[in-house]
């Protein structure tokens, strides 16, 4: 693998160096900022002033933000804060596709993205047909691209879908690590393989993309390769890396915390799960901008496409514990996931009827074993919007109906707060509309379009 040169070097709390901006121990306790934390911020600006041949005083700007006074002590959560205004969905979604009995050009099987364009029209991009459709704000099918395969134009895993600040279209296929460029009208401008030789096959996650070019991949690193001697919970890093277009240079731009694993052996096979209400990193892009943060608590980062760090801000949530019924509730979530999953596999797959039951016994047996968390993740989506707004999702408590987000502002300032079902995932949101998916019952798919407007 080739070395990748950072540009940008912020020292860690215990003394030393890593090759990328780090979170700071203080994302992991307390609700303020350290002194050692604050002096490393300080040096850090001097040394990229210097290595930018900036002025200090224009550097701190840019990274300056209103977040509130974490040493003074804060009394509610930001998701319920008065302060922050309050938008509300009106009325029935303005246009639908998916559900049950769909039109055969605006089938949904597994939403895995959609884009609200600058006219008010909206794409939507289905990995189970491969394809994306165009539809009009009313509602109105206008035409389908791309398609399951391997040619132009074609997917063979579609897993994402992105536009370029120039109105082009992005679409990723997770199989065949290629991106294709589209107009707006499905015609392939441009396809390419970005070289990804230093990130291994399966943990390369597409990120997003950057205004003026170049993706944003995430990939994780752990410190515990070894066979487990016995269970153990287990934490690794993520690192984002910006792989320029058409370039082979690879940029580090952050590293943070990798989620919450639990790993066990037996009978020859070994598992790696995630605990229960794990905590772990997220990311998203909004404009030329990577937006991180952990979910141990609201704190997030804003690191520009050169490496350098524009904004931070703290937001204060609240201290939820997990009960008893909490876990049982997740538990009797995943286990019905995977029964489904294994039931999936199993038709697939031909193998001994002991063999399978031996799989899924120590499978079981995992799930079973998994510890949790003491307390409730700060936050659980982070959705980078066409508006160019960062949409912050509160950790949802099993069973809850309703879900509070935050809007934040690409600096990372409170713009508001919004309430919606659970079940619903945001996609994008752009002006006074939101685009998001959710599922019936029966675990049908839909994907609405939605007016928003401020609460008076």
């Amino acid at each position: 693998m080739r070395e990748i040169a950072p540009r940008i070097s912020l020292p860690l709390l215990d003394g030393g160096s890593r090759a990328t901006p780090s979170f700071p121990e203080a994302m992991f306790s307390g609700t303020r900022f350290p002194d050692q934390w604050t002096s490393i911020m300080n040096e850090s600006l001097h040394r990229t002033a210097a290595h930018l041949g900036l002025p200090l005083s224009l550097l701190a700007l840019a990274c300056s933000t209103d977040s509130p006074d974490f040493r003074k002590p804060v009394a509610s959560s930001v998701f319920d804060s008065s302060d922050v205004p309050h938008w509300r969905i009106i009325g029935p979604a303005v246009a639908e596709i998916g559900g049950r009995e769909p039109h055969p050009d605006l089938l949904v099987v597994t939403a895995v993205g959609g884009r609200i364009l600058y006219d008010g029209r909206f794409l939507v991009a289905d990995r189970g047909t491969g394809a994306i459709s165009l539809v009009s704000e009313a509602g109105d099918f206008l035409h389908r691209f791309g398609g399951e395969g391997g040619g132009p134009g074609e997917f063979r895993a579609l897993g994402w879908v992105g536009l370029r600040e120039e109105g082009t279209v992005l679409a990723w296929d997770m199989q065949l690590r290629r991106m294709t460029v589209f107009d707006t009208t499905g015609v392939v401008l441009r396809t390419y393989n970005p070289d990804l030789r230093d990130i291994p096959f399966l943990s390369a996650v597409l990120v997003g993309n950057l205004q003026g070019g170049g993706l944003v991949f995430s990939s994780p690193e752990t410190t515990d390769d070894g066979p487990p001697r016995s269970p153990r919970r287990v934490r690794g890093s993520v690192q984002y890396l910006l792989l320029p277009e058409g370039g082979n240079d690879v940029l580090a731009l952050f590293r943070g915390p990798g989620t919450e694993t639990y790993r066990r052996g037996g009978q020859g096979m070994e598992s790696n799960l995630p605990i229960l209400f794990a905590a772990a990193s997220l990311a998203t892009t909004v404009g030329e901008h990577l937006v991180v943060g952990s979910t141990d608590s609201l704190q997030l980062f804003s690191v520009r496409r050169d490496g350098t760090m524009t904004a931070r801000a703290r937001y204060p949530t609240e201290a939820r514990p997990v009960e008893e019924e909490h876990v049982r509730l997740e538990h009797r979530s995943r286990f019905a996931a995977q029964d489904a999953r294994w039931e999936q596999i199993a038709r697939v797959l031909s193998a001994p009827a002991d063999e399978w039951e031996r799989t899924l016994s120590f499978s079981r047996e995992s799930l079973q074993e998994l510890p949790a968390r003491d307390t409730f993740p700060a936050f659980s989506d982070l959705v980078g919007t066409s508006s160019g707004e960062v949409w912050v999702a509160e950790y949802p408590v099993p069973g809850a109906e309703a879900q509070r987000w935050v809007i934040l502002g690409s600096d990372l300032k409170l713009r508001g707060r919004i309430t919606l079902p659970t079940r619903h995932r945001i996609l994008d949101s752009r002006g006074d509309h939101i685009l998001s998916s959710f599922k019936d019952e029966l675990g049908v798919e839909t994907v609405a379009l939605f007016r928003i407007s401020r609460v008076p």
